[in-house]
């Protein structure tokens, strides 16, 4: 053979239908002498559709991103001028600040009743009128009461929280959780409230010097949380490395994975759905539900053990 001949390689999918009108599908190979010259035209010909391709889907994401930017300009609504695929929150998606602060700056720097902003490529009003404001969330509250946010059915913990569930199943969840807040209970928490604010001023005043706020922040709620709706004693200032802390940080502190599932969830929770993203790590649940579990079981043999040397 020839130095300047070789074969190229095809691979052809074939499919065929079958006598039960299923699809068949069969690879075959296919070898094509070709020479370097005819090579080099088919590699450039290749290049030049590659790019085309490409710009063809560039140009159609585009669109795609872009098909609503027109919305708030149809209304005469003023909005934050939107940049292709970020939408009005490039400080925000560029980590320059937070969503609260973002939100903070337009709200004081705008002098309108209403405005609109792009979160991606969805549009979302923010109002500023108290009026509106009474409106929405009192007068016109049963058209509003639903959150953007997914609420899974495969996952309770996420789906049965009262900021997530969708009307009408929302309405039955509040009603059953409001006598959780009676003033009541809520004085009933105080004291346990108390005493973890007391064990944090201790930890401080034995630790100062090296201090770290997040993570002070982080011990004082886990045990506040811990105490108040799990009866659970977390020792979060006394353990370095107290276990229900170590599952705390699991769930909520920040990783990519969970970054972008937390974000998927609120701002695009048609992609959340699409690609089974999980809001918390499902890992880090199962084990949080069987500490619970294991906790309490050992809480009553102690209460039965106190009781029998009585």
């Amino acid at each position: 053979m020839d130095v300047a001949s070789y074969f190229s390689v095809f691979i052809l999918i074939i499919i065929e239908d079958t006598q039960d009108n299923l699809k068949k599908v069969k690879f075959q190979v296919v070898f094509i002498k070709t020479n370097s010259r005819n090579m080099a035209e088919m590699s450039s010909l290749w290049i030049a559709e590659f790019i085309l391709l490409l710009a063809t889907f560039t140009f159609l994401l585009y669109k795609y991103s872009t098909r609503n930017y027109d919305y708030f300009k149809k209304r005469n609504v003023y909005f934050v001028k939107p940049i292709p695929f970020l939408g009005s929150m490039v400080p925000v998606l560029s980590m320059k600040t937070t969503i609260g602060e973002w939100l903070r700056d337009l709200y004081n720097s705008i002098d309108r009743p209403y405005f609109g902003i792009f979160v991606l490529d969805d549009p979302y009003i923010v109002i500023k009128s108290p009026d509106l404001i009474k409106h929405i969330l009192v007068k016109d509250f049963s058209k509003f009461s639903d959150r953007n946010v997914l609420a899974p059915d495969h996952n309770e913990v996420v789906s049965n929280n009262l900021f997530i569930k969708k009307s009408p199943e929302w309405k039955k969840l509040r009603i059953r959780m409001s006598p959780v807040f009676t003033s009541g209970k809520l004085k009933a928490m105080f004291p346990l409230m108390n005493d973890v604010g007391l064990e944090l001023k201790k930890y401080v005043k034995e630790h100062l010097g090296k201090l770290e706020s997040k993570e002070l922040s982080a011990k004082f709620s886990t045990d506040v949380i811990a105490k108040c709706a799990f009866a659970i004693n977390a020792n979060s200032f006394q353990l370095e490395n107290a276990e229900f802390r170590q599952i705390g940080r699991t769930l909520f502190d920040f990783t990519i994975r969970n970054g972008f599932s937390q974000t998927a969830y609120f701002l695009k929770p048609g992609w959340a759905r699409a690609l089974h993203l999980e809001f918390f790590n499902i890992q880090a649940l199962k084990t949080l539900k069987k500490y619970i579990s294991e906790y309490h079981r050992k809480e009553r043999a102690k209460q039965c053990q106190r009781k029998r040397s009585y």
